[in-house]
């Protein structure tokens, strides 16, 4: 090939190709696509960064029950101080969590984590609860999967886990959620934005499974894809005394003993648009229908 035809070759390659060919990369304890960052605290592994990769960070980090993160319960009373929950990134009393394993390899991050107890009427230890997660880039999204095995004995019936627990600053610029919850989703239908606010929770069920956390125009947020969580809902709450936006994607789950819960999540940062066909890609790529095929 002569050189001009190399040279031209190698334009269109360039100009053609998706841009996510030429983002994937996950190093230093983060993975960032053309658009979005995401970085977990190289202690405990939950993620402590989210932003797109020349911005600032949105995470709310202001104690270690903040972050995003999982928290796991044996109980539908997660306001219970006595209540058995193991976290990701701490405890109350100040003690942070433990990754046990770490590798890197240039495309995936991979953590496990000994997770704490985050109420103090259980000692403030490490719980012998793990947490493995495995990120990637896809597309404009990063992909979070994560795997937890229940091993602390005992059956509880089928308890709401938050998978993960969100929050955000700054608290005033993400007080909206916008969703698809109609019975056509992937058409381009509305979409539903509801505010919350003073003190107030919302709850509801995307039939697209994400929801992005926004400002009042959905020109700025963060959107959460979950696409093979089933059994789930979303909640936002504005926690009226705090400075801080609060959501959680909660899946209901059997806890029972050696039981596994094997999920992904997909982080995309920018507007709502944005976000939706952000999601709408990887939707396509899993080749799901709905009513969902798993």
């Amino acid at each position: 090939m002569g050189t001009n035809m190399l040279n031209l070759a190698m334009f269109l390659f360039i100009c053609l190709c998706p841009t996510w060919l030429f983002a994937v990369d996950c190093s230093n304890y983060c993975c960032q696509s053309s658009s979005t960052k995401v970085c977990v605290d190289s202690d405990t592994g939950a993620i402590a960064w989210l932003g797109t990769p020349s911005g600032s960070n949105l995470v709310d980090l202001h104690d270690y029950g903040r972050y995003i993160q999982s928290s796991f319960y044996r109980h539908d009373s997660p306001d219970n101080v006595n209540d058995w929950n193991p976290i990701e990134e701490g405890d109350s009393c100040g003690n942070k969590a433990a990754i046990v394993t770490t590798t890197d390899d240039g495309s995936t991050l991979y953590t496990k984590t000994n997770m704490r107890h985050w109420f103090t009427a259980w000692g403030c230890i490490l719980s012998g609860q793990y947490l493995e997660k495995w990120i990637t880039v896809q597309g404009d999204t990063v992909k979070v999967r994560n795997r937890y095995q229940y091993t602390d004995g005992g059956n509880y019936g089928t308890v709401g886990q938050e998978a993960p627990a969100i929050y955000l600053v700054p608290y005033n610029s993400f007080n909206y959620v916008s969703y698809y919850g109609g019975a056509s989703p992937w058409t381009s239908g509305a979409l539903t934005s509801t505010a919350y606010s003073n003190g107030a929770c919302i709850n509801f069920t995307p039939t697209e499974r994400w929801t992005a956390i926004t400002n009042n125009t959905g020109s700025s947020g963060v959107g959460v894809f979950y696409p093979t969580l089933s059994n789930s809902e979303w909640w936002s709450c504005d926690p009226a005394s705090e400075t801080t936006s609060y959501s959680a994607l909660t899946t209901r789950w059997n806890v029972v003993d050696q039981a596994v819960l094997d999920w992904s999540i997909y982080f995309a940062v920018g507007s709502v648009t944005n976000i939706r066909a952000a999601f709408k890609t990887v939707h396509d790529s899993l080749g799901m229908s709905f009513p969902w095929s798993r």
